[in-house]
């Protein structure tokens, strides 16, 4: 694939318009920096990163990787993440 500026643009669009949590997701992603700096953030807030992380692909993600990355994340204390 050729990676040029309109391609990630187009991709970029068709992913808003099909992701059916795209403006939830959007929301977090503007939310997430000022709930971390404030301290009030929940287990489920550092849970949403990585889970976004590997969901936000624009493309076929290797669902195997992202299962255990989730499952190593959810083994942490709370207290450590």
């Amino acid at each position: 694939m050729d990676l040029s500026e309109s391609t990630v643009r187009d991709r970029a669009r068709a992913y808003a318009e099909t992701e059916p949590l795209y403006d939830v997701e959007r929301q977090h992603v503007e939310t997430v920096p000022k709930t971390f700096a404030s301290d009030e953030y929940g287990r489920r807030d550092a849970q949403w990163i990585v889970r976004w992380y590997f969901r936000r692909y624009l493309g076929e993600y290797p669902d195997r990787e992202r299962r255990e990355r989730e499952d190593a994340f959810r083994d942490n204390d709370f207290g450590d993440v």
